[in-house]
């Protein structure tokens, strides 16, 4: 579920494809076929906003148990792939990561490192310039390799 969740959220923001979200949900889905929730979510697999509020709708109906680390080494480790690459310059990827903030669920402690430091990267930015920004970036997009 926790991987599913980072796939949504690196789709909605353009860090992955729609179709490798898809592959990978159909990839699951194979596994479990009369999983509800992978049936619900294969049937709105064209939108991540419908994905998303599908997958947010499912955590608080069952309470079921989120682990952040899961979710937070695969999305941290797919963002550095696009950083590493240079997929977008440095104002876009930080301005990715604003709205990756706003718009994580509460389900996450948005004040835990290194989810904290992804709404002041661009203060960083703005304030100390580019080359703060990526030490910033660069510790935050490494926080889960090392623990």
């Amino acid at each position: 579920m926790e991987k599913l969740y980072a796939y949504a959220y690196l789709w909605a923001l353009d860090f992955m494809t729609e179709q490798e979200y898809n592959d990978y949900l159909d990839r699951i889905f194979l596994e479990s076929p009369y999983n509800e929730l992978l049936m619900e979510l294969e049937l709105c697999s064209g939108s991540y906003n419908k994905s998303l509020g599908v997958l947010y709708g499912h955590l608080l109906r069952t309470n079921e148990k989120f682990d952040i680390s899961i979710f937070g080494k695969f999305l941290f480790a797919e963002m550095k792939k696009a950083y590493v690459d240079n997929r977008f310059d440095i104002e876009t990827f930080i301005n990715k990561c604003c709205r990756l903030y706003r718009n994580l669920p509460d389900i996450i402690d948005v004040y835990d490192y290194p989810f904290f430091y992804l709404n002041y990267i661009d203060d960083t930015y703005e304030f100390n310039g580019e080359t703060d920004a990526r030490k910033q970036i660069e510790q935050m997009l490494d926080f889960f390799e090392e623990s």
